[in-house]
């Protein structure tokens, strides 16, 4: 340590040791000051978006989008999965209840299954192939639902399967596995 050093040290150490109450209150009062401008000017931005230039022709785009339809904004989707449609459906049914309920934290709930338009016209959002085996399927159960139609009892759906089950035996192309599983 160089003899300056050595003296600027001295200095300090002294002054700290004759002026030690108003040393301590001094660093008191700094402390308190930098927690009180750390708290009230820094802060974290978690949202990824911000972090790309608003710069960006895409990037201007969809802040326009965000003003222009600010009910699409901070949503949270929740994708359902199950076996059958009709599990999907009592869950949807079953969640968005329950949410509906905590008003608290969620303004609105949307469940699309349920929606009167996607009702009518969810065919139109099938993609052709799944479009042209639904027709194909539903044209082999034509005679089968026009039967059904006649008589829509227990009876008359049993009696159905049970001709259906007599012709599967006959016939090879007939696959009855879907209806009874």
């Amino acid at each position: 340590m160089r003899p300056s050093e050595r003296r600027l040290l001295a200095l300090c150490t002294h002054v700290s040791q004759r002026y030690a109450l108003q040393v301590v209150i001094f660093a008191i009062l700094v402390t308190v000051l930098s927690l009180y401008y750390t708290i009230n000017t820094i802060g974290i931005n978690t949202d990824t978006a911000d972090m790309i230039s608003d710069q960006l022709p895409w990037r201007q785009d969809y802040i326009q989008y965000k003003k222009d339809f600010p009910q699409y904004s901070n949503l949270i989707a929740i994708v359902i999965d199950a076996q059958t449609p009709d599990q999907v459906q009592d869950a949807a049914l079953a969640l968005g209840s329950e949410l509906a309920a905590n008003t608290e934290q969620f303004d609105w709930i949307y469940l699309g299954a349920n929606d009167r338009f996607f009702r009518q016209q969810g065919l139109l959002y099938l993609e052709p192939e799944e479009l042209e085996d639904l027709a194909d399927s539903l044209a082999e159960m034509q005679p089968f639902m026009a039967r059904l139609q006649q008589d829509q009892s227990l009876r008359g759906l049993f009696g159905l399967l049970s001709e259906a089950i007599t012709e599967s035996e006959t016939n090879q192309q007939l696959n009855l596995e879907t209806v009874f599983s």
